[in-house]
Protein backbone atom coordinates (compact mmCIF):
# COMPACT_ATOMS: atom_id res chain seq x y z
CA UNK A 1 0.00 0.00 0.00
CA UNK A 2 1.21 3.35 -0.55
CA UNK A 3 1.28 5.46 2.73
CA UNK A 4 0.19 8.99 1.29
CA UNK A 5 2.74 11.23 3.20
CA UNK A 6 5.57 9.37 2.08
CA UNK A 7 4.16 9.26 -1.14
CA UNK A 8 3.62 12.94 -1.74
CA UNK A 9 6.96 13.27 0.27
CA UNK A 10 8.19 11.47 -2.89
CA UNK A 11 6.78 13.53 -5.39
CA UNK A 12 7.40 17.08 -4.17
CA UNK A 13 11.77 15.82 -3.66
CA UNK A 14 11.02 14.42 -7.38
CA UNK A 15 9.61 17.44 -8.56
CA UNK A 16 12.57 19.38 -6.82
CA UNK A 17 15.18 17.57 -8.96
CA UNK A 18 14.02 19.70 -11.76
CA UNK A 19 13.86 22.95 -10.57
CA UNK A 20 16.88 24.45 -12.30
CA UNK A 21 15.48 22.47 -15.79
CA UNK A 22 13.76 24.59 -18.82
CA UNK A 23 11.04 22.39 -19.43
CA UNK A 24 9.37 19.45 -17.57
CA UNK A 25 7.54 16.90 -19.28
CA UNK A 26 5.17 14.83 -17.66
CA UNK A 27 3.34 11.24 -18.64
CA UNK A 28 0.90 9.61 -16.59
CA UNK A 29 -0.05 5.92 -17.68
CA UNK A 30 -1.28 2.39 -17.52
CA UNK A 31 1.00 -0.38 -18.53
CA UNK A 32 -0.87 -2.58 -20.43
CA UNK A 33 0.41 -6.01 -19.89
CA UNK A 34 2.78 -5.58 -17.21
CA UNK A 35 2.07 -6.43 -13.45
CA UNK A 36 3.69 -6.10 -9.97
CA UNK A 37 3.15 -8.94 -7.70
CA UNK A 38 1.97 -7.49 -4.70
CA UNK A 39 0.72 -10.03 -1.53
CA UNK A 40 0.94 -13.07 -4.15
CA UNK A 41 -1.33 -11.46 -6.52
CA UNK A 42 -0.88 -10.20 -9.91
CA UNK A 43 -1.61 -5.72 -9.74
CA UNK A 44 -2.02 -3.38 -12.66
CA UNK A 45 0.83 -0.80 -12.56
CA UNK A 46 0.33 3.27 -13.68
CA UNK A 47 3.87 4.57 -14.34
CA UNK A 48 4.22 8.25 -14.04
CA UNK A 49 7.37 9.52 -16.09
CA UNK A 50 9.16 13.05 -15.53
CA UNK A 51 11.68 14.33 -17.96
CA UNK A 52 13.76 17.47 -19.02
CA UNK A 53 16.88 18.62 -20.45
CA UNK A 54 18.21 18.55 -16.54
CA UNK A 55 18.09 16.92 -13.20
CA UNK A 56 19.89 17.58 -10.45
CA UNK A 57 20.92 14.03 -8.61
CA UNK A 58 22.00 15.52 -5.11
CA UNK A 59 19.10 14.04 -3.40
CA UNK A 60 19.17 10.75 -4.77
CA UNK A 61 19.67 8.23 -2.09
CA UNK A 62 16.90 10.42 -0.27
CA UNK A 63 14.43 9.71 -3.18
CA UNK A 64 15.13 6.33 -3.37
CA UNK A 65 15.18 5.70 0.45
CA UNK A 66 10.98 7.27 0.05
CA UNK A 67 10.25 5.04 -2.63
CA UNK A 68 10.98 2.20 -0.79
CA UNK A 69 8.98 2.87 1.79
CA UNK A 70 6.17 3.91 -0.42
CA UNK A 71 6.58 0.87 -2.14
CA UNK A 72 6.79 1.64 -5.72
CA UNK A 73 9.91 0.73 -8.44
CA UNK A 74 11.97 3.75 -9.06
CA UNK A 75 14.11 4.43 -12.28
CA UNK A 76 16.64 7.22 -12.40
CA UNK A 77 18.40 8.88 -14.95
CA UNK A 78 20.25 11.88 -15.70
CA UNK A 79 17.73 13.84 -17.53
CA UNK A 80 14.27 11.75 -16.28
CA UNK A 81 12.89 9.52 -13.61
CA UNK A 82 10.09 6.53 -14.15
CA UNK A 83 8.15 5.56 -11.28
CA UNK A 84 5.95 2.32 -11.16
CA UNK A 85 2.99 2.53 -8.81
CA UNK A 86 0.79 -0.36 -8.06
CA UNK A 87 -2.65 0.14 -8.58
CA UNK A 88 -3.97 -2.08 -5.61
CA UNK A 89 -8.26 -1.40 -5.79
CA UNK A 90 -10.61 -1.90 -2.28
CA UNK A 91 -11.88 -5.25 -4.06
CA UNK A 92 -8.86 -6.95 -4.71
CA UNK A 93 -7.90 -6.32 -0.66
CA UNK A 94 -10.98 -7.67 0.45
CA UNK A 95 -10.24 -10.64 -1.75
Amino acid sequence: KIDQNSFSKLLRKLFDTFIDADFVHITLKLLIGEHMIVAGKKESVAQLSIAANERCSTSDSDIEQIAGQSHVALMLHSDSVKVDIPLISAMSEAN
